[in-house]
């Protein structure tokens, strides 16, 4: 076991790591959604697999970066809510979630690096 002050030091020199170089034992492991208010099917199953939950995460951190960087931040919430709307309609498994969150982490990358979003694929 490590001395309390060699934790503490080491503790702090995590905390003074950018955020992509800290440990990511201290995110939580749920979905980037209180799971308590969890109510359509979609948020469900996330909210049940690991996977899914770590995918909304990730998505989460990816989302806030493009939304400052968006050149439109109307037309940003716009696309948002029509592709939040577009998973809530047609996905029904977990395949479809998938496919979902691929999906739109390539539409965020390609805002981030000042291209249009490209169109949705997901489908039923």
């Amino acid at each position: 076991m490590m001395p309390p002050s060699q934790a503490r030091r080491n503790e702090a020199a995590q905390a003074a790591l950018p955020a992509p170089h800290r440990p990511s034992t201290a995110i939580s492991p749920g979905p980037s959604f209180d799971c308590a208010k969890a109510r359509s099917m979609p948020e469900k199953m996330i909210c049940s697999d690991a996977e899914l939950a770590r995918l909304d995460r990730e998505l989460g951190w990816v989302y806030a970066r493009a939304k400052n960087a968006a050149a439109d931040g109307a037309a940003f919430r716009r696309q948002n809510s029509e592709e939040w709307r577009r998973r809530e309609a047609t996905c029904r498994d977990r395949e479809c979630l998938l496919r979902w969150y691929a999906n739109r982490h390539d539409q965020l990358m390609n805002i981030l690096q000042g291209q249009e979003p490209a169109p949705s694929t997901v489908s039923r």
